[in-house]
């Protein structure tokens, strides 16, 4: 899909309006946002790379926020969505507190963000020698979890997605 962020004209917020809680923005993204507007409930998910979700997830974020954000008053929307999260790394399950954080405070806002799942400590590869020096990304370790932990991980994400449906 080819999408930008938000790009601030405000037109999602003129007062009396047409597009009133609409992003007008006319791409790619245009007709994913008008679904998910009809939409009881959404489950997103993001990579975690650098700290942070990725470029597109933050652009598609900016665009499905802003268009339901009002300065004077409530939001642009008749009810809240329930929302689930999914996040995927590769650190560990201590560096998803302060992330979840910040998009759980913030799709709180106007919507009922529910919970999320986080699988950390992924295995991206099962040649690791190709692309690490050493033993930094402990492959053996990464597999013993992918067996261990990743069946309670997918446990989780199902049970989210129920909570998020009822």
């Amino acid at each position: 899909m080819k999408f930008s962020g938000c790009k601030s004209c405000f037109a999602c917020k003129v007062k009396g309006g047409k597009n009133n809680g609409d992003c007008v923005v006319n791409d790619d993204l245009k007709p994913v946002l008008q679904a998910i507007d009809s939409a009881d409930a959404v489950i997103l998910g993001s990579p975690i790379y650098f700290g942070d979700i990725t470029a597109e997830s933050r652009a598609f974020f900016e665009r499905f926020m802003f268009q339901v954000l009002n300065y004077e008053g409530p939001a642009f929307m008749d009810s809240k969505k329930k929302i689930g999260c999914i996040y995927t790394m590769n650190a560990p399950e201590s560096y998803v507190a302060d992330i979840a954080g910040k998009y759980e405070m913030l799709f709180g806002l106007f919507h009922q963000h529910v919970g999320y799942v986080a699988a950390t400590e992924t295995l991206q590869s099962d040649k690791y020698d190709r692309f690490y020096v050493g033993d930094a990304a402990n492959e053996a370790y990464k597999k013993q979890r992918r067996e261990t932990v990743w069946p309670e991980t997918m446990e989780q994400a199902y049970e989210l997605g129920k909570k998020v449906a009822s």
